[in-house]
């Protein structure tokens, strides 16, 4: 069961993450190094996942600056898979890096990393400080 909610909480932190880094405006000069992202909002996507198979995710998150919050929920055809909780990252250019909390304190934490291409946003994920290896990648729209 703990795997089964691990892969949920990676998904949902991959959404996420996802949703964070899918809208990036440019500010300041031609030669700037850094990119606006804006995450704020609502994102929704699919995850394909090494356990639970295809799931839908949708993330709701806001930001400040570099940093990014939020909550996410995960689906999948089996709902011993669903899963849900935080969401806290990192905002560096066109990309993300992300833990994925799980509300399920015998979940597996999630991290993630995603890079931006318009409103568009496609990662991987993997459990850590877990027994089992729950991974997958996904691609997420601004809604």
């Amino acid at each position: 069961m703990k795997t089964f909610k691990t892969i949920l909480s990676i998904f949902t932190i991959i959404s996420m993450a996802s949703c964070g880094v899918i809208i990036i405006t440019s500010c300041g000069s031609e030669n700037s190094d850094s990119n606006t992202v804006d995450l704020n909002g609502t994102w929704s996507g699919t995850a394909q996942d090494n356990i639970a198979g295809t799931g839908n995710f949708k993330a709701t998150l806001s930001q400040s600056g570099s940093t990014v919050t939020g909550t996410w929920y995960i689906s999948f055809p089996a709902v011993e898979y669903d899963n849900a909780g935080q969401v806290s990252g990192r905002i560096n250019g066109t990309s993300v890096s992300a833990t994925l909390t799980p509300s399920d304190p015998d979940a597996c934490p999630f991290k993630l990393t995603a890079n931006i291409s318009g409103k568009q946003m496609s990662g991987t994920y993997a459990s850590f400080n877990c027994t089992g290896v729950i991974a997958g990648t996904f691609n997420a729209t601004k809604q």
